[in-house]
């Protein structure tokens, strides 16, 4: 379990459990990490996590395309890397390609909204979908 570093910096998670993250690798755990996320990791880099949500269920067509893009760019302006999260094809994505956003944004294969109590059913049934950053403290 993650505990903070510095109680005067309470929404900074500090990073400490990087190793059992890489770990999964061998564990056929369905949890696939994007190469600049996982070097961001290791080296320590600010990584900032953003939700597909809004993506999924919280934008009209094309906006919510548009402006997942305009945050990863702000975040990346800021010197972080940004980790956009979602589910695709059953696998949790922690850094989505742009492909993978735009799947998501298209709706075709009708993404779900995913909290804590869908995940093994988004999962299980191979299914895309849109979650929340609250899944993550």
């Amino acid at each position: 379990m993650c505990a903070f570093k510095n109680s005067a910096r309470p929404f900074i998670r500090p990073l400490c459990s990087w190793s059992t993250l890489r770990g999964t690798r061998n564990k056929h755990v369905p949890l696939d990490v994007h190469p600049e996320v996982e070097e961001a990791l290791a080296n320590r880099r600010a990584v900032v996590a953003l939700e597909t949500a809004l993506v999924t269920h919280g934008l009209p067509y094309s906006s919510n395309l548009e402006v997942p893009l305009a945050l990863e760019g702000i975040v990346r302006s800021t010197g972080s890397i940004p980790a956009t999260i979602g589910i695709i094809d059953g696998r949790i994505k922690i850094g989505l390609q742009k492909d993978e956003l735009a799947r998501l944004a298209e709706r075709r294969r009708k993404p779900t909204k995913v909290s804590r109590r869908d995940i093994a059913a988004a999962i299980a049934t191979r299914s895309d979908g849109g979650v929340l950053i609250y899944l993550l403290v």
